[in-house]
């Protein structure tokens, strides 16, 4: 079984950059929040992009073992923004998260 997006935050967050900005949270299968905190999940990667500040050190973490797909490509206007995929290690191929058009 594959563990959840808490499990996995908890299992990753010591390896994370540090950051000094906001950390905006996405899974596909998010309840449509603010992304703000792990249980606020955002829906996509654009609305994450869209929230994140330039210069912030804002980071935006994709969940695990997932397919995060755009309809379009993002316009990155906006400086020092970590896109980070965590990956719940528990695959034998392929990435562990993913974006794609």
């Amino acid at each position: 079984m594959s563990p959840t997006f808490d499990q996995v935050i908890d299992q990753s967050i010591g390896n994370l950059p540090v950051t000094f900005g906001n950390r905006y949270y996405v899974d596909a299968n998010g309840n449509g929040g603010d992304g703000s905190k792990r249980d606020f999940t955002l829906t996509t990667l654009t609305e994450a992009e869209s929230n994140a500040l330039t210069n912030n050190e804002d980071q935006i973490l994709l969940s695990a073992n997932s397919t995060h797909s755009l309809s379009a490509g993002i316009n990155w206007t906006k400086n020092r923004i970590q896109v980070i995929g965590l990956d719940g290690g528990d695959r034998l191929v392929q990435q562990g998260t993913k974006v794609q058009l």
